[in-house]
């Protein structure tokens, strides 16, 4: 499932490739979830941890490396640790890795135009809406329309200021 991730760990949470032991916890709490970790040999995908605890996930994809961009995904799944800050938290250690590490200029995100808890978090993090797709996404029969944000390196530089720092980026072993 994973092949050297880096581990980063933040003030609360610890983002880290998927293993073994994690699979009852996605399972249960998200099979979409599972399916996209099952599939996907994206080395910049992420379990968030919290006091050793899976409770969401995060990913960069669609790295674009000639144009220094990727996409981002977020989904805190664990509904005791919805609206605490974890999203939020999870997205500004992707960002820093991504603009610090990576040395993306941009990062974008989709998400469904319903999804109010989703849109709040990004834009916290430094997201701006640059978009919308009208009914580009079927879900259970239905369409619905999908926003398209991104941040950019210098916006990122200019939030992150006041942002709490990466603890430590690690290498992650291969499992």
């Amino acid at each position: 499932m994973t092949s050297r991730i880096p581990v980063i760990i933040g003030p609360r949470v610890v983002l880290r490739g998927p293993e073994p032991r994690d699979v009852p916890d996605i399972r249960r709490l998200s099979e979409a979830l599972w399916q996209r970790l099952a599939v996907d040999s994206n080395p910049q995908h992420w379990v968030i941890e919290l006091g050793g605890a899976f409770v969401g996930a995060a990913r960069l994809h669609a790295l674009k490396e000639s144009d220094r961009r990727a996409r981002y995904a977020v989904s805190i799944v664990s509904p005791p640790h919805i609206g605490h800050g974890l999203g939020a938290e999870a997205t500004r250690l992707v960002l820093a890795y991504a603009f610090e590490v990576l040395r993306l200029h941009r990062v974008e995100a989709r998400l469904l135009a319903g999804n109010q808890r989703g849109l709040a978090c990004l834009r916290t993090c430094g997201f701006t809406q640059e978009g919308r797709e009208r009914e580009s996404a079927l879900v259970d029969g239905d369409w619905h329309d999908e926003v398209v944000l991104g941040v950019l390196e210098h916006e990122y530089r200019r939030l992150s200021g006041s942002w709490p720092k990466l603890a430590a980026v690690r290498q992650g072993s291969g499992t």
